[in-house]
């Protein structure tokens, strides 16, 4: 950092640079131990040349990228290129071979159909939380490199990892499913086995949920026989969650 010049912004400073200007040094010695002015300083550190997006070898950040990249031409979707991340995940592909028969883990996941409907409408389209052969979950962007319509343009595939989030998705609808089942187990024993049936009533009751939201809840009822041909009714909630 270049403290000169910024401290010629702190209070003062111009005041005391001031004074020093009164006692001018003499040309001849003008070097000696002297410190140049901040507005005469030349600047040395200046910032690298980065390189345009354009100058960039294209295989060769491919090569690197960790998620899996294929490149597939024409309307049988030759092989034209998988980069590290691809080979390590699914093995050795050849190239200019059918992906049909060189791509069997797209097969499986129906990504062929895909694929031609990307070459086909020139649209990108994705397949999201797919798991694989290799036992990873992947979310496949597949995005035409070729004109609209053009049956012998190729095809991007980008798969990304999302093995993580697939987990906890699934860690989540476990959770969701043994908290459903405690619900379901609650319910069940609120509600009685029979109803009791008095001589001078036929009784029937059914427990059906508002919506698919709201398949377990509280709710219970039951039938009391009071004697001297009195019956109750009740009907009840128990309110609150978890």
């Amino acid at each position: 950092m270049n403290f000169t010049r910024w401290s010629a912004r702190l209070p003062g400073t111009q005041r005391r640079a001031a004074a020093r200007t009164e006692h001018a040094v003499p040309a001849d010695r003008r070097g000696e131990g002297s410190v140049p002015a901040a507005r005469g300083e030349q600047l040395t550190d200046n910032p690298p040349c980065v390189p345009a997006v354009d100058e960039l070898p294209a295989r060769g950040v491919l090569d690197h990228v960790p998620a899996l990249v294929a490149l597939v031409h024409g309307p049988d979707h030759h092989i034209a290129y998988v980069n590290d991340a691809y080979t390590t995940a699914f093995g050795v592909r050849p190239p200019g071979a059918p992906a049909r028969e060189a791509l069997p883990e797209l097969a499986e996941l129906g990504l062929l159909p895909l694929l031609d409907q990307v070459l086909r409408s020139g649209k990108p389209r994705t397949l999201k939380s797919r798991k694989a052969l290799d036992g990873r979950t992947y979310t496949f962007t597949c995005t035409p490199v070729a004109e609209n319509g053009d049956r012998d343009g190729g095809v991007l595939l980008f798969a990304t990892d999302v093995t993580d989030h697939a987990e906890a998705a699934e860690r989540l609808r476990a959770s969701e499913r043994r908290q459903r089942e405690t619900a379901v187990t609650l319910q069940r024993s609120l509600l009685p086995q029979e109803l009791e049936q008095p001589d001078d009533l036929r009784i029937a009751a059914t427990y059906q949920p508002g919506g698919t939201e709201a398949a377990v809840g509280g709710d219970w009822y039951d039938v009391i026989t009071l004697g001297g041909g009195r019956t109750a009714l009740v009907i009840g909630d128990v309110m609150g969650r978890g």
